[in-house]
């Protein structure tokens, strides 16, 4: 039927290594899982935000980029230092990083037309962890939108963290609410989330 919504027309995918080789990133993580699925829009997560990214995405619909950055780092072992020390994840939410990438992202999109939002993950835990206020949130979204007054900014929420008051203030920040159920066994409750979701982000 000529109505038909496709997966293809409405889909993401939420790509990038998060830990591969000694020790760095590879690039070639970035946009071959959206395209494998044949999705044309990624959220682009993990690798750096520059124009070496997002020339590999070019081709994509749309493209929004991570800014709470999920960083690397080596762990030596005490006893061998140097070999074949592992990586693990870091997760860098602080306000200057966010402010930052969200400026870079900007900028960037200035010459990618198809960046059309900058990606807060996990935006709750660093809410609290760092005790951000609503006032100093807003910078985020006015860095990126320094740069092209078009981009959006998308925020992860948790079901778990469906508590009006945990977000109270920061509605007016977030243009985009990206709802996760971590626990499958609770995505029979979808529905439910969805209506509390919007009754805190009308």
């Amino acid at each position: 039927m000529a109505g038909d919504v496709r997966l293809a027309d409405v889909g993401w995918g939420w790509d990038g290594q998060a830990i591969n080789g000694q020790w760095s990133l590879s690039i070639f993580g970035a946009g071959e899982g959206t395209r494998w699925f044949g999705l044309r829009r990624c959220c682009h997560m993990f690798h750096r935000n520059n124009a070496l990214s997002m020339e590999k995405l070019a081709d994509l619909d749309e493209v929004v980029c991570e800014i709470s950055k999920w960083d690397h780092e080596r762990v030596e072992h005490p006893s061998h230092p140097g070999l074949g020390a592992p990586m693990r994840m870091v997760h860098d939410g602080r306000m200057e990083r966010k402010i930052a990438e969200a400026a870079k992202v900007g900028r960037l999109s200035n010459g990618f037309p198809n960046i059309t939002a900058v990606y807060d993950d996990d935006l709750l835990g660093k809410i609290k962890n760092e005790k951000i206020t609503p006032q100093e949130y807003a910078q985020v979204r006015d860095a990126a939108r320094q740069h092209n007054p078009l981009l959006k900014l998308w925020a992860v929420v948790y079901a778990r963290e469906l508590e009006p008051a945990n977000w109270d203030g920061f509605q007016d920040c977030i243009d985009v609410v990206s709802l996760w159920v971590w626990d499958s066994a609770r995505l029979e409750r979808l529905d439910e989330y969805v209506e509390k979701c919007q009754a805190i982000f009308p």
